[in-house]
């Protein structure tokens, strides 16, 4: 409708600006590890996740890095963690192994030294569980052997929008 009309030049340039914008898309297919899972029992609440992306070490391997996430998801019950996480392996595409873990809102992660969420403090703050289960020690052995599995990691975190979501009433 814009061929001939004053808004064609408009138009056409909007276009050609779009085409120049560089983007990027990839096809994965991931395949999840049911005994990674880790759900509390009444957690159902998914409205925000926190993703971690990890690629492995020089000479771990996928075995080494699924029998220390069975350690993470024993560390989680130890500690009451209440909300739930799973794990999942990518089969084709960027080859790596992912975590998802769930919350009710992105204020409920764990505390982070580099954030500043005192003013969301809840009962499940990462640091006050950990405290509470006399877990240190424990963390410190895992993230030890954390480091010698994982050698990149990358994580974002993403939450639901309800006015900007559309939910048929059968889901």
């Amino acid at each position: 409708s814009f061929e001939g009309t004053d808004g064609q030049d408009g138009r056409d340039e909007f276009f050609a600006a779009m085409e120049s914008i560089p983007s990027h898309s990839s096809t994965e297919v991931i395949e999840s590890i049911p005994s990674l899972t880790y759900w509390p029992e009444g957690f159902d609440d998914v409205n925000s996740n926190h993703v971690h992306q990890e690629w492995l070490a020089d000479g771990a391997s996928e075995e080494d890095w699924v029998e220390m996430g069975k350690e993470w998801v024993a560390f989680l019950e130890m500690i009451d963690y209440p909300y739930g996480a799973v794990a999942s392996r990518t089969r084709i595409g960027d080859e790596r192994m992912t975590w998802v873990f769930f919350a009710p809102s992105l204020s409920e992660f764990h505390s982070d030294a580099n954030w500043d969420l005192s003013e969301f403090h809840s009962d499940a703050n990462w640091d006050d569980l950990i405290e509470a289960a006399n877990a240190g020690d424990r963390l410190s052995e895992l993230n030890e052997k954390w480091g010698s599995i994982v050698g990149r990691m990358e994580h974002h975190s993403s939450g639901y929008v309800e006015s900007m979501s559309y939910n048929p009433d059968d889901m």
